[in-house]
């Protein structure tokens, strides 16, 4: 028996195991060639970076959000809608630059110059705060892009179920921690305007 006749008898006997267990062969093939809805990818302001992506979208699944959180995306759920806002952040905090740091015009609650740091440009006395908890041991974890991205979502985590808005005024929601989420910044329009697709 040749291959090609052995594929058929095969395929025989896979419809029929689907026809004698009351499963569609049509919708069976279907869910196969067809992605879900949860497999379509999720492209994000950084682009090719899937780790983060991945990140990114797990540690917002995993948090708790209050559904009275006012969504500010026309097209997509609550939580791309952050994804996507949170990746364009990053674009106008560290140019997606793990490495950036920034030394800022204000001193922490020791006296040292604050220095913000990673995609997000977090500082070690204000990330590690127990509203945020995010447990930097060393200012060089910050610069880590997965523990970055995590520090971030529970920042946005805080203040989104607090203020239940994205932006708002001089500073609510993300625009409590960072200035480029503020009207008053140069960057605010453009994170808008980017959100005009979603």
């Amino acid at each position: 028996m040749n291959v090609k006749k052995i594929s058929a008898v095969w395929l025989l006997v896979v419809i029929a195991f689907f026809l004698v267990s009351g499963c569609s062969t049509s919708s069976t093939i279907s869910s196969v060639i067809e992605p879900t809805k949860e497999q379509k990818k999720i492209v994000l302001a950084w682009g090719d970076k899937p780790e983060w992506t991945d990140h990114l979208i797990a540690e917002i699944d995993k948090a708790k959000w209050n559904p009275a959180i006012e969504n500010p995306c026309k097209t997509v759920g609550l939580k791309e809608c952050l994804a996507q806002i949170l990746s364009i952040m990053a674009k106008y905090e560290s140019s997606f630059n793990p490495k950036r740091e920034f030394k800022e015009n204000f001193k922490d609650s020791k006296g040292n110059w604050v220095v913000s740091r990673g995609l997000f440009q977090l500082s070690i006395e204000s990330a590690n705060q127990k509203a945020y908890g995010c447990g930097f041991k060393t200012e060089q974890e910050i610069h880590e892009p997965l523990k970055n991205i995590s520090c971030m979502v529970k920042i946005a985590n805080h203040w989104l179920n607090k203020d239940l808005v994205f932006f708002g005024g001089t500073k609510l929601g993300l625009g409590r921690y960072h200035s480029v989420a503020r009207a008053s910044s140069d960057s605010y329009p453009k994170i808008l305007k980017y959100m005009e697709g979603y």
